[in-house]
C-alpha cells in the first residue's frame, strides 16, 4: 500500500498541474502530461479494485463499475482533445475517486514517510556546509533553548501525500502551508514573483521548503539565501523531505539566522535582487523589532504587487497629461519655508493660523486636505497627490478649476492628470522602474516615496533644499481616537485598543497603525540623512513623536 500511496499522490499533483495548464491554454504543457496521467490511472485504480476489501474496512467503496465508466469517459474527451471538459472530468469525476483511495490507505495505516531521509539529509549536508552540519548535530538542545523552544509542531500528510505543518505557540497556531497541495500552491506564490531578468533571491523562513524548492529549480545558476530564524524549521524539513533541491544547487545557501545577523547582511547584499517574506513564517517572529520591521516590508510589497499593473497604466497616462517635470520648481522652492499640511486630526487645532502666514512660507496641502483648506479660505499654493488607487479621484471632485498646481507622482490614479485644469508638475519616484528610465533618459531627478503622500513631499522639500520644512496635521496616529481631520474625509471607526501604543508628542501614549507606524519610521531615517541640512518643524500639536523633527507650535514656528 505504501507504494500505491506515493504512486497515487504524483498522479493527484499530476492532475493539479494539467488543470492550471487547461486553465491558462498552455496545450503544451497539458499535453506533455496527459501520458503520465493514463499511466497513473491504468495502475492506481486496477489496484484500488483489485483490493476492495481493503477499502472497505476504512468505509471506503471502490466501485469498479462506475470507475471503468468513468475512465472510458474520460478517454474519449482526451481523444477529441476538448482540453476544457478533460480538466472538468479531472477535476470533477477523477480527482474524487483518487482522493478516497488516499483517505482509505491513511485511515488504514496512518501516514508513509521515508524514515531515512534524515540521515541522507545530513549526509548530503556535511558536503554541502560543515557550519550548518555541525549545527544540526545539536538541533534539539539548540532548540529548546531558543525563543521556539516551547511551541508546538504538528506534521501531517496534505490531501496529495506531500506534508504540511500546523504549529501553536502561547497566542496562537499558524498553518505553514496549504493541507491540499503544498508544492503547487507554492508553485503559484514563485511564478508570482519570479523575473527572469534578476538573478539574486532572499527567501526569508524555510517551512518545508516547497517554495524555495519551486524557486531553486527556475534558474540552475540564480544566487538564491535562504534566511531561517527557527532551527527548529530546519530539522522538520531535513527529516519530512527531500532537500536535492538545496544540495544540488551551488547557488542556494541556508542559513540558521539566531541572531539576524545573517539577514540584515544578506539585505545589504541583495539591493538588486528580490526579497521573499513567507508570511506565515514571518507571523512567528519573537523579536519584536524584528517582525516590525518585516511587516512594514510586507506593507510594502504587497502594495506594490496589487497594484503593479494599476500603476503602469497610471504611468502611462501621466506622462501624456503633465505640463512640467518637478525639477522646474526647485528654484520657487529654494530659501521658502514650506508648510506642508496633511489630514490628521490634530490639523483642527491650528490651521486656521494659515489664513496669515508670511510671505516667505508656501503651503504645500496634500490632496486629502485641499478641499478644507480652499473652504476656509486659505491661499494653498501646491497640493501634492501620490495614491495610485481610483477613489483618490475624490480628492479633487467640484475643484478641479480651483487652480492650484499639482504635484502628481508619475503613478497617481490617472484620472487626476485628465481631470485636473491647473498647471501639473510630474514626479519621477525611485524604486518604479518606467519612472526611473524616463528620468534617466531625460536628465530629470527621481525622488523617494516612503509610501505615502507625507513623506513624498518631505523628501521633495530636502532635495529643493528649502529654507525650512513644518509639518502640521501630521499625527501619524489616532489622535483622540480620530482618523482624520475634519471634513477631509469619511472611514469607519477602528478598533483602537488593539492597535500598536506609541509615544506621543505629550509623553504619553497613542494608538497607530502599521502603516503609520511604517512612516515614521521613514521619516525618522530619512531626516539622518547628510542632505538635512534646513529645521523640520513639527508643528502638529499632537499624534506621535517623530524623532530628527523640532517640537514647537504652529503660531511660534510662524
Amino acid at each position: 500500500m505504501r507504494t500505491l500511496y506515493f504512486e497515487n499522490s504524483n498522479l493527484i499533483r499530476t492532475i493539479y498541474e494539467v488543470c492550471e495548464c487547461i486553465d491558462r491554454q498552455d496545450d503544451i504543457g497539458a499535453i506533455d502530461r496527459i501520458s503520465a496521467i493514463t499511466r497513473g490511472l491504468a495502475y492506481v485504480l486496477s489496484r484500488a479494485i483489485e483490493n476492495q476489501p481493503y477499502f472497505e474496512q476504512a468505509s471506503i467503496d471502490i466501485d469498479g463499475e462506475y470507475i471503468f465508466e468513468t475512465l472510458n469517459e474520460t478517454f474519449e474527451v482526451q481523444k477529441a482533445e476538448d482540453y476544457i471538459l478533460y480538466g472538468d472530468f479531472l477535476k470533477m469525476r477523477i480527482l474524487p475517486i483518487l482522493l478516497a483511495i488516499q483517505d482509505g490507505i491513511k485511515i488504514n495505516e496512518g501516514f508513509f514517510y521515508d524514515t531515512d531521509l534524515w540521515d541522507e539529509n545530513m549526509r548530503k549536508l556535511q558536503k554541502k556546509d560543515a557550519v550548518l552540519y555541525e549545527k544540526m548535530l545539536h538541533c534539539e538542545e539548540i532548540h529548546e533553548a531558543s525563543p521556539y523552544g516551547k511551541d508546538v509542531y504538528s506534521v501531517e500528510q496534505s490531501l496529495v501525500g506531500d506534508f504540511s505543518m500546523l504549529i501553536k505557540d502561547a497566542q496562537k497556531q499558524i498553518t505553514m502551508h496549504s493541507n491540499e497541495n503544498p508544492l503547487g500552491e507554492a508553485g503559484k506564490l514563485i511564478d508570482s514573483i519570479y523575473n527572469v531578468s534578476k538573478e539574486s533571491y532572499i527567501i526569508y523562513g524555510l517551512g518545508l521548503g516547497y517554495h524555495c524548492k519551486c524557486l531553486a529549480v527556475k534558474d540552475s545558476d540564480m544566487k538564491l539565501t535562504i534566511i531561517e530564524n527557527d532551527i527548529g524549521i530546519i530539522q522538520l524539513a531535513m527529516s519530512y523531505t527531500n532537500m536535492d533541491w538545496y544540495f544540488g544547487h551551488a547557488g542556494v545557501s541556508l542559513i540558521y539566522d539566531e541572531d539576524w545577523s545573517g539577514f540584515s547582511k544578506a539585505i545589504d547584499a541583495n539591493k538588486e535582487g528580490i526579497l521573499l517574506v513567507h508570511r506565515p513564517s514571518a507571523k512567528r517572529i519573537k523579536d519584536q523589532i524584528v517582525y516590525n520591521k518585516i511587516q512594514e516590508i510586507l506593507v510594502h510589497e504587497g502594495s506594490i504587487k496589487v497594484y503593479e499593473n494599476t500603476m503602469l497604466q497610471n504611468y502611462r497616462q501621466n506622462l501624456k497629461n503633465h505640463d512640467e517635470n518637478i525639477d522646474a520648481l526647485q528654484e520657487t522652492f529654494t530659501d521658502k519655508r514650506v508648510v506642508i499640511v496633511a489630514g490628521g486630526p490634530s490639523l483642527d487645532q491650528n490651521v486656521e493660523l494659515l489664513r496669515n502666514k508670511p510671505k516667505d512660507v508656501l503651503i504645500l496641502s496634500t490632496g486629502t486636505v485641499l478641499k478644507k483648506l480652499l473652504d476656509m479660505g486659505i491661499l494653498v499654493d501646491y497640493v501634492i497627490i501620490t495614491d495610485p488607487k481610483p477613489y483618490t479621484e475624490g480628492q479633487i471632485n467640484g475643484i478641479e478649476d480651483c487652480k492650484v498646481p499639482l504635484l502628481l507622482l508619475s503613478t497617481t490614479t490617472k484620472g487626476i492628470a485628465k481631470k485636473y485644469i491647473a498647471k501639473k508638475y510630474l514626479i519621477c519616484q525611485k524604486g518604479f522602474e518606467a519612472a526611473e528610465a524616463y528620468a534617466k533618459e531625460n536628465g530629470l531627478n527621481t525622488y523617494e516615496t516612503g509610501g505615502s503622500v507625507m513623506t513624498t513631499a518631505l523628501d521633495v522639500c530636502i532635495r529643493f533644499q528649502v529654507k525650512s520644512i513644518i509639518f502640521i496635521g501630521l499625527d501619524l496616529a489616532f489622535t483622540g481616537k480620530k482618523v482624520h481631520a475634519e471634513n477631509t474625509r469619511e472611514e469607519n471607526l477602528v478598533d483602537f485598543d488593539s492597535m500598536i501604543q506609541v509615544d506621543d508628542v505629550t509623553g504619553g501614549k497613542v494608538p497607530t497603525s502599521r502603516p503609520f507606524y511604517m512612516y515614521r519610521k521613514w521619516i525618522e531615517a530619512r531626516l539622518e540623512k547628510e542632505d538635512v541640512t534646513m529645521d523640520v518643524y513639527d508643528a502638529t500639536e499632537g499624534g506621535a513623536l517623530i524623532k530628527g523633527c523640532i517640537l514647537t507650535k504652529l503660531n511660534e514656528v510662524l
